[in-house]
C-alpha cells in the first residue's frame, strides 16, 4: 500500500528538490492522479508548512489523512501538554477541513517515552474513543524508541525510516516484533528525500 507524503507541499523539502514548494495547482493534479491509481492515504503534519491547508482545499473523498502532534515543549506542565495535544488536533482538523483523521502520530517519540505517568497516552486513547482519530501511534528513528514505547502501550501505527540503505529495523528484529503485535508499520523516507 502506498501513502503519499506531503512535506514538500508546504516546505522546500528534499535533497534533490530544485523547484521549491509544491503549488496548490500541482497538489490538485497530484491528488487527482493519486486517486485515479488507488492511492488514498496522505501523510502530513503541522510542521510541514501549509501542507494541511493545501490538503484541506484540494483533497476530498476518497482520501484519508494521517497527521502528527508537533514536538511538545519540555517546559510545559503535564496539563499544558494535554492542552497542546488538543490544540494541535483542533488546528489540524480546521486546516484539513475535516471532523476526523485516519491517524494521529507523535512526531517525536521521546515526548511519549518521557511521559512517566501516561497522561499523554491516555489523551491519545480518549481522542480515539471519541472518534476524532481512528488510529494512534508514533514516528520513530531507532529501535530503542520502539522498545521503550512497547513498555508503555501498543500503538496502532509506527512510522519508521526504511529504504534500500537503511534497513536497521529489519535486521534488528524490531519490525518483526511490531508485526507480531498487530502494529501497522509505515515506512517513510523510502526514496531518502528524493536521492533515490
Amino acid at each position: 500500500r502506498i501513502i503519499l507524503g506531503t512535506a514538500q507541499w508546504g516546505l522546500h523539502y528534499g535533497v534533490s528538490n530544485t523547484k521549491g514548494v509544491t503549488s496548490s495547482q500541482q497538489v490538485s493534479r497530484i491528488l487527482k492522479k493519486a486517486a485515479s491509481v488507488g492511492v488514498n492515504l496522505l501523510d502530513t503534519a503541522p510542521g510541514y508548512g501549509n501542507s494541511e491547508s493545501k490538503i484541506g482545499k484540494n483533497a476530498q473523498s476518497p482520501f484519508s489523512v494521517i497527521t502528527k502532534i508537533p514536538k511538545i515543549p519540555a517546559y510545559l506542565t503535564i496539563n499544558d501538554k494535554v492542552k497542546f495535544i488538543n490544540s494541535s488536533v483542533r488546528n489540524s482538523l480546521v486546516n484539513l477541513g475535516s471532523e476526523a483523521v485516519f491517524g494521529l502520530l507523535f512526531h517525536d517519540a521521546d515526548d511519549l517515552i518521557g511521559d512517566e505517568n501516561g497522561r499523554l497516552i491516555v489523551e491519545l486513547r480518549r481522542l480515539k474513543e471519541s472518534g476524532v482519530v481512528k488510529h494512534i501511534g508514533v514516528s520513530i528513528y531507532k529501535g530503542t524508541q520502539i522498545d521503550s514505547l512497547l513498555n508503555l502501550f501498543i500503538p496502532d501505527i509506527v512510522q519508521v525510516p526504511m529504504n534500500i540503505i537503511d534497513q536497521r529495523l529489519i535486521h534488528s528484529g524490531h519490525l518483526r516484533k511490531l508485526k507480531s503485535l498487530g502494529v501497522k508499520i509505515h515506512a517513510r523516507s523510502v526514496f531518502l528525500q528524493g536521492l533515490f
